[in-house]
Order: C-alpha cells, then sequence, then structure tokens
C-alpha cells in the first residue's frame, strides 16, 4: 500500500493542491474523489488513505518540509475518516481495503493522534482483524484470509 517511490516535493505540492479544508476547519478531503459514493466495486474513497500514506511518508522522512502543517492535515484527514466513517456496500472494502490502508497510515502516523482517534482507528481496524471479527477466521479463504492475517497483526 505504501508507495514511498515518489519525489517529496512533487508529491507534497501535488496533495496540498488538492486539499480541500473541512467546513468545521477539523477535517480535510481532497479533490477529485468522490466522497459520497457508496455503492460500487470500484469505490473511490480509500483513495483519500492513500493519499495520507503518501503525506505521512514526507512526514516520517521529515526533509525540509513543514512538519507541524503535515501533521495538522494527516490529523484532519483522519478525522474526516472517523468523522463518517465511510462504509462501502461491498464487505471488501470495508474489512480488506480500508483496514490494509488505515493501517500502514496509523503505523506512520500513530504518535501524533489523540486518545479519541486511536480509539476510532481500533474500532474501523477491528472490521478486518481476526480478533474482532469472526468471519475473517471462519470464512475468509485465500488471498482474503491473508490480506486479513495482515491487518489482524498491525491491528
Amino acid at each position: 500500500m505504501l508507495s514511498a517511490g515518489f519525489d517529496d516535493k512533487e508529491k507534497y505540492d501535488e496533495i496540498m493542491s488538492r486539499m480541500i479544508e473541512g467546513t468545521d476547519g477539523d477535517c480535510v478531503r481532497f479533490t477529485g474523489i468522490d466522497y459520497s459514493q457508496t455503492d460500487s466495486d470500484g469505490w473511490p474513497l480509500p483513495a483519500h488513505l492513500r493519499v495520507l500514506c503518501d503525506l505521512a511518508v514526507i512526514y516520517v522522512r521529515g526533509k525540509g518540509f513543514d512538519k507541524e502543517k503535515i501533521k495538522s492535515v494527516l490529523s484532519r484527514g483522519v478525522n474526516e475518516w472517523i468523522k463518517n466513517d465511510y462504509i462501502c456496500w461491498s464487505w471488501w472494502h470495508n474489512e480488506i481495503n480500508t483496514t490494509w490502508a488505515l493501517s500502514d497510515l496509523c503505523i506512520l502516523i500513530w504518535d501524533i493522534l489523540d486518545d479519541e482517534q486511536k480509539k476510532w482507528v481500533h474500532i474501523i481496524l477491528g472490521r478486518g482483524s481476526m480478533r474482532f471479527n469472526y468471519d475473517v477466521r471462519l470464512k475468509w479463504t485465500g488471498a482474503n484470509l491473508t490480506w486479513g492475517a495482515n491487518s489482524s497483526v498491525k491491528h
């Protein structure tokens, strides 16, 4: 999921140019993502988490960027996901795709999340965790089981 093979300056500029402040100032969205779509196998919302993952890589590398600004965008981007609890009609996105992307993101930025954010991240990650979702253990097979194991370890 993490795509570290990019030029930090170009990626930073692209992400910041796509940022849309939330109306309450506590959330952030990105242009090019249809946040209202919930009913498609090509569900676009995990792109929000992938944008945050790219920004988190820049944050962790810490080369010449305003880390406080990046930290703020990352935190507000997580808030966007938590406050809206985005759900797709396809179980695969809710239990595999989202948990995979969110867990990758949180491995990089766990230290900047507050206790409330961490609580909600755990709830969302539980959807794809063998510890909290018995379907992962009992019904999943093949690649889905492998992805579920990956999410469970990171959870």
